[in-house]
């Protein structure tokens, strides 16, 4: 399965290169009686540059494809010009790669070089020496998986043992008469209260309250609750990873609505296990939806009055020197 993928650019059908090639095969009469079902002159003549394009693209994935698994950095050898051509089954299209400097012919050597291929893929032989088999990765999972559960055994065992010697050791103490070793393993001293027959009691000291453990089904956000430097800082940072300006203030604005949303809602929806985390969440919606461009359908009645709070002049976009037409603005 590792050979079965090639990178490939989303942004590929817009390279000036696919365009140079797509001209070169559209002028072509042998590429029509390939592609055509009997018509004899050029392509041009029948199909638009932008299904020239796509033609293209579709070619270079075969040929790259073909260099990816059965080349070393992408060089066919003992090979021309004109088996790029049988490999995609339109002719010329190998002079065309070459026209724009995507593959390169060596007549003495008698090989076709993609330039940079090796930039951008792996070759297979590459793949090979580095890649894991399925049995290799299932062996270093289950060895993983060995390794985490002796650690748990490990940490339980050692607390369990630790426990139950220093209950004997207290339980002993008491019976002599001795008061109870703390957490730490040492005796406290006595506070000015206390006299010598409180320190020979049987009553055990108290200990110190543990950390209460949180509740699974999660907790309602605190009353007074205000948003954490170290979360606005975060926002802020997140933002700008995204190309979105934002001040401290819209950071503080999206907090109090954030506050307001979840002191408000009821029900179980309304606990959470990490406020943190939904916070997160939050911020990233509320950046996204910065992101989003304006709907084409938005009425002619809401662009009059966007260019009225901007102007400042009045309700009708007239009356700020504007004249709408269509999706088109023009100042007068």
């Amino acid at each position: 399965m590792a050979g079965d993928w090639i990178k490939m650019r989303t942004s590929l059908i817009t390279n000036p290169k696919v365009n140079g090639v797509a001209r070169a095969l559209e002028d072509s009469c042998d590429v029509s009686r390939v592609l055509s079902t009997g018509f004899n002159g050029p392509m041009s003549e029948i199909v638009t540059r932008n299904v020239m394009r796509h033609v293209t693209v579709s070619s270079l994935l075969i040929v790259w494809g073909a260099a990816n698994e059965h080349t070393e950095n992408g060089v066919f050898k003992n090979a021309d010009l004109s088996d790029i051509d049988d490999m995609v089954g339109i002719p010329g299209f190998g002079q065309a790669l070459e026209s724009v400097g995507w593959a390169e012919y060596d007549s003495q050597e008698n090989t076709v070089t993609l330039p940079n291929f090796s930039e951008y893929n792996t070759s297979s032989a590459s793949r090979g020496a580095s890649s894991k088999s399925a049995a290799q990765r299932q062996k270093a999972y289950r060895e993983r998986k060995k390794s985490q559960e002796s650690d748990v055994t490990r940490d339980v065992t050692r607390d369990v043992t630790s426990d139950v010697t220093r209950d004997h050791r207290e339980e002993k103490r008491r019976e002599e008469g001795k008061p109870p070793i703390s957490p730490v393993g040492e005796i406290p001293p006595p506070s000015e209260s206390e006299t010598g027959a409180d320190l020979l009691s049987d009553k055990p000291q108290p200990l110190a309250n543990p950390k209460p453990k949180p509740d699974p089904k999660g907790s309602r956000l605190p009353d007074g609750w205000v948003l954490p430097a170290a979360w606005g800082k975060w926002a802020m940072e997140d933002a700008a990873a995204q190309g979105v300006r934002v001040t401290a203030e819209e950071v503080r604005r999206t907090a109090e609505k954030f506050a307001d949303y979840w002191r408000a809602k009821g029900g179980k929806e309304a606990r959470k296990t990490d406020w943190q985390a939904t916070w997160r969440n939050w911020w990233r919606k509320d950046v996204d939806d910065r992101n989003k461009p304006l709907s084409r359908s938005t009425s002619n009645d809401q662009r009059r009055s966007n260019i009225a709070k901007l102007t400042g002049q009045g309700s009708e976009p007239e009356q700020a020197g504007f004249i709408l037409d269509g999706d088109a603005r023009r100042v007068g």
